[in-house]
Parts: C-alpha cells; structure tokens; sequence
C-alpha cells in the first residue's frame, strides 16, 4: 500500500514581467554576472524597474534602534572555567570543589572608580549576586563530583594493581 503525493500544477508564466522575474532569478542564482539590464539580444529590458520594488523612503530622521546586551544564559564563573579545564590538569577540579566552601561577596572597589554595578539599584545587585552565587555552587557540585570520580577511579586502579601483585603465587 503506497500512498503517492498529490501532484501539483505545473507553474505557468502569466505575463513578461513574471518571466523577466524568473530570468533574472536564474542570473542572481548560477552567477551568470550581474544584474542584466538587457536580454540576449541586446535588447533593453522593459518593465525593469517594475520588478523589484522601490526602496522606502524615510524624511524624519528616526534615531537608530539602541541595541542592549542582554544575558539568556548563567553568568561565566571561576568554577565554570575550573571544571571545563579540569581534565586538562584535575587539580583544578580540587580547587574547584574547595569554592563550594567560600563565601561569595560584592567586590569592594576604591571610591574613585566607583561602585560594582552602578547601574543597578540595590536590589538587583542582590538578584545578581544571588544569581552568581547559585551558578558557583553548580559547577562547584559538579567540580566535586569529577574529583570524586576521579580519586575513585585512581583508587579502583591502584587496587586493582595491588590485588593483582598479590594474588600472583
């Protein structure tokens, strides 16, 4: 039982100006140089201008759009960066796992160069503090796990080759 796919009109050109569309398509598409503004025969393309519509235009000066950076995912964070370079050197996955311990404060910054955050109000400092510390703790936890990972699987090693050096008569 095979169910075969409704078959569609074939498409037809209605007008020049259709078929002058789709001429021009093929040029932009397969790179046959630019844009033609005559046809094969050196004719002078009629209804040209008609194709493409006309650019719109705009009297008022409108300022431009103002473009504000906006974070979708977790803030980056020392523990992020110890538990990606962890397997590199596992100490830092050690160290890592010691940030679960540490507090997270605001940085204290000299009067002169002003304040953490000084577009934000006090509030959403908190917010953002908060939102960091929850994201420290993450990879802290998982800093933690790959360490405890890792000293089991060095100790299942180490007795695994003491069993072995034993167990031999």
């Amino acid at each position: 039982m095979s169910s075969a796919a409704p078959t569609l009109p074939a498409p037809t050109l209605r007008n020049s100006t259709e078929k002058l569309a789709l001429e021009d398509l093929g040029y932009t598409l397969f790179g046959h140089g630019s844009f033609p503004s005559a046809d094969r025969d050196g004719r002078p393309l009629s209804g040209a201008s008609s194709i493409l519509p006309p650019y719109a235009r705009t009297d008022s000066a409108l300022p431009p759009p103002e473009y504000v950076y906006t974070s979708k995912g977790e803030p980056v964070t020392l523990a992020m960066y110890m538990f990606k370079f962890g397997p590199f050197c596992p100490l830092f996955w050690i160290i890592g796992a010691f940030i679960y311990f540490m507090p997270l404060h605001a940085p204290r910054m000299a009067s002169s160069a002003g304040s953490w955050l000084p577009d934000k109000t006090d509030a959403e400092k908190q917010v953002h503090l908060e939102l960091l510390r929850k994201t420290e703790l993450k990879w802290a936890k998982r800093c933690a796990y790959a360490s405890v990972c890792l000293f089991s699987a060095i100790g299942l090693a180490i007795g695994l080759a003491v069993w072995a050096s034993h167990r031999r008569p």
